[in-house]
């Protein structure tokens, strides 16, 4: 372990939990260190531990521990420097004069009778004096904002909050920080509490608590889709946040976090115990002193707290459960909607003639399809799947559900086609077809013939007139969060409304498990499919076993589903190796390399991104943005919802970019931008055939997309799909998330795992996953509050 002490002088990246990219100056030389440091600002004096790493963009410093943290008084005018607000000042000359005169820049600068003190500076000359002081001027109102944000604002969010506050920007700032995080993009509670701590507020004030109880229950929302918390595990989160230790230098964060847990009252007592055990110097017990004492202020100040953001509309108390007002509006209004559908008739008196008439048309014509395919036999609509035809066309809102090869796809088209056939007018524009990815609503499009959407392109179209007497299908539904499923629900609730999904797979990466709530509620009329049709094959078949729990031992294994056992020292290579082979035969958008973690471990999704961009794309045309390399022919995937995007398909333009959404590089020009500054054209094309341009300032929205993490996989298929397990990977080894990457191939899949010596037997990673059925808990009442009402109508 290697300990190294220097300054931040540049800051590449830095994510709201603090985790980031930075560059060191220790002793004149530069690292680029990689890790988290707390509230991490520009100048700020640092020790850290860790050891030096290289890997394929050079050598980095990743950090393990950070024993000392000094600000520098000067890191809102580094951040003004390093920024470039200043025409001819940039991080270098600006060190100098940081160096020189530090703070009293600004006194020498708008005094025209001592501006010619800056000459002693190396570089700047009386011409370059007057082309500054020149420039200066021009950003003035940018500067008092700057320095009050000490280092912790970009430059487009501090031009963002003077366009919005004008003048009034620092009174607005001083008076509450925390408007940051909702008027300005970019701004979480970490970086508008560290400004609101600058500014003077104390550790235990009513309104910081209140902002963290927010936050926490957002942070719930986003990192393990609760609807609301307790206020129990609120207490739980809202210690380590506000009044958190870190790594001493005679102590690590884990020791001094335990020797906090008895918590005020005992702390003398455990005082003893650390010392006896650690000795720790008088200086960090006395830093554990002052935090164990905000904490106790914090807890004695919490209902208080919560009562003030009560009352000031931030959160809703409903019995102990605490949400955000808008998550329980949200829930609330869902709840209401699904109910009132439920009681009401379908938008199109059906008769079962024509059902019948439908089935029939359907099975002919996937007959002729299985003969191609060389199939002999009849396609058959089973009794299960013929009742759940009759669930989604005789009802205003209805659920089928089932996993692969359980015939969803020809009873969606069989609902569709029913549904056409039963009113005064046939015209396809009254079926509506949408899922949550583009991935998701090409391949609606390729299987059932109708033209398929994104839910967030259907919101868009319908955004000021909304659509009624239509069937709304909505494909892959597990994947909808509870946000998403109000905003549909709501846009079409003029409308009949199906929802088709395989309920064993993972719940949604947004809050809430809408499906499994709608489910489970036992009001919406709902089939679940649990017949597999005969011409299913091993994929099917063996995700069916999966999901019972079964072994690989009792899975078919033929030309369609492969295992190949590995050790930890060759695992990623076969991956690789394997990947290009299916590449090179089915084309790069129709193979997908799916992995249970993106940062850790050698078959993670950034290690393999790396070591595959390095093979496939070296020396192509590249941009490199905050230390991250793109290239011509690399595999990119949207990572945020970007609704003004342009892209231009079939000669039409088309209005937004969503997460999840894929592509490939084209082309990369190198541009220089009004400031002088390096830019790049970065065109992709995405695998709907759509052409878009990135620039450096959206190249962040952007990330390599060769491997992509389980989680990611969901609501999109690829012709062939290879999987890769580690013991590394034991966090994520659970039945729904290998069960959801399985069901995500079309005609071939490779299973590559870890196998190790386990209770006195070989054992594969993928037993481990397939052993594991613990799914984690969600916070969400949608359930039961759809019966409640159902009861009282």
């Amino acid at each position: 372990m290697e300990k190294i002490n220097g300054k931040i002088i540049r800051i590449l990246t830095q994510k709201e939990n603090d985790w980031g990219r930075y560059i060191l100056n220790t002793d004149n030389d530069e690292k680029l260190v990689v890790g988290v440091i707390p509230n991490a600002s520009m100048g700020m004096q640092i020790t850290l531990t860790g050891e030096e790493q290289k890997n394929v963009y050079g050598t980095q410093f990743v950090i393990k521990n950070v024993l000392y943290q000094k600000e520098d008084d000067c890191a809102g005018l580094r951040q003004f420097f390093a920024l470039r607000f200043v025409k001819g000042i940039g991080p270098v000359l600006g060190e100098r004069i940081i160096n020189a005169f530090g703070n009293e820049f600004f006194n020498i600068i708008e005094n025209e009778e001592k501006r010619d003190m800056l000459i002693t500076i190396k570089g700047i000359t009386k011409t370059k004096v007057k082309t500054i002081a020149k420039n200066y001027e021009k950003v003035i109102p940018y500067k008092d904002i700057t320095l009050f944000l000490n280092g912790a604002g970009t430059k487009d969010q501090i031009m963002k909050i003077y366009n919005k506050y004008g003048d009034s920007s620092i009174n607005k700032l001083k008076k509450n920080p925390y408007v940051l995080i909702d008027e300005i993009d970019g701004f979480g509670f970490a970086k508008a509490d560290k400004i609101a701590l600058s500014a003077g507020m104390k550790p235990d004030s009513i309104e910081r608590i209140s902002y963290a109880i927010n936050y926490i229950i957002q942070q719930g929302q986003l990192t393990n889709g609760h609807c609301y918390l307790t206020v129990e595990e609120i207490k739980e989160s809202l210690d380590k946040l506000l009044a958190p230790t870190h790594n001493f230098e005679d102590i690590s964060e884990i020791v001094a976090e335990n020797s906090l847990k008895a918590g005020y009252e005992n702390w003398i007592e455990s005082r003893e115990k650390l010392i006896k055990a650690h000795n720790p110097s008088q200086e960090t017990l006395d830093e554990l002193t002052n935090i164990i004492t905000v904490r106790k202020d914090i807890n004695n100040s919490l209902y208080e707290a919560l009562d003030y953001a009560i009352n000031n509309g931030v959160i809703v108390n409903d019995d102990g459960r605490i949400y955000t007002k808008k998550m329980y509006n949200v829930e609330k209004e869902t709840a209401e909607l699904i109910v009132k559908l439920v009681n009401s008739n379908s938008t199109r008196f059906v008769k079962p003639e024509i059902i019948e008439s439908c089935i029939k048309d359907v099975e002919k014509r996937k007959t002729e399809e299985l003969k191609e395919k060389g199939f002999f036999g009849n396609f058959e609509v089973t009794s299960e799947q013929r009742k759940a035809v009759y669930t989604g066309v005789m009802n205003r809102i209805s659920i089928i559900s089932g996993g692969p090869g359980r015939g969803k796809t020809a009873i969606s088209e069989i609902i569709a086609e029913t549904f056409l056939r039963s009113g005064y007018r046939y015209d396809k524009r009254d079926v509506i077809m949408v899922a949550p990815t583009g991935k998701a609503a090409k391949r609606i499009t390729e299987s059932t013939g109708y033209e398929a959407s994104t839910i967030h392109r259907l919101l868009s179209k319908y955004e000021d007139d909304r659509p009624e007497n239509k069937l709304v299908l909505v494909d892959e539904s597990s994947m909808v969060d509870i946000l998403l499923a109000h905003k549909l629900i709501k846009c079409v609730k003029d409308c009949n409304i199906v929802f088709v999904g395989d309920v064993d797979q993972i719940p949604s990466v947004g809050p809430g498990m809408v499906l499994r709530d709608l489910i489970e509620s036992g009001v919406i009329p709902c089939i679940l499919l649990k017949e597999g049709h005969r011409n299913s094959g091993s994929i099917a078949n063996n995700s069916a076993l999966i999901n019972q729990g079964l072994k690989l031992d009792k899975y078919t294994y033929d030309n369609n589903f492969h295992y190949i056992p590995s050790g930890s020292e060759d695992i990623a290579v076969n991956v690789i190796n394997k990947y290009f082979a299916k590449v090179s035969e089915y084309g790069i958008e129709n193979v997908m390399l799916a992995v249970p973690m993106r940062e850790r471990g050698i078959t993670s999704v950034n290690s393999l991104n790396k070591r595959i961009q390095q093979l496939r794309t070296a020396g192509a045309d590249e941009a490199v943005v905050s230390n991250n390399i793109y290239r011509v022919g690399d595999r990119v995937m949207q990572t945020v919802n970007n609704y003004n995007f342009v892209s231009l398909k079939d000669n039409n333009f088309k209005m937004g970019v969503f997460n999840g959404d894929t592509g490939t590089i084209v082309c990369i020009t190198k541009t220089t931008n009004e400031d002088d500054e390096q830019d790049y054209k970065v065109v992709v094309k995405f695998d709907d055939g759509s052409i878009g341009g990135y620039t450096r300032a959206t190249l962040k929205e952007l990330t390599l997309a060769y491997a992509i993490t389980q989680h990611k996989c969901q609501g999109s298929e690829a012709k062939c799909v290879i999987i890769a397990y580690t013991y590394a990977d034991y966090m994520l080894l659970n039945r729904a998330l290998f069960y959801t990457a399985v069901t995500r191939a079309k005609k071939e899949i490779y299973l590559f795992a870890e196998e190790k010596y386990k209770y006195g037997k070989l054992l594969s990673a993928i037993d481990i996953a397939v052993s594991n059925t613990q799914v984690k808990h969600r916070n969400t009442l949608l359930k039961q509050r759809i019966k409640e009402l159902n009861d009282n109508v």
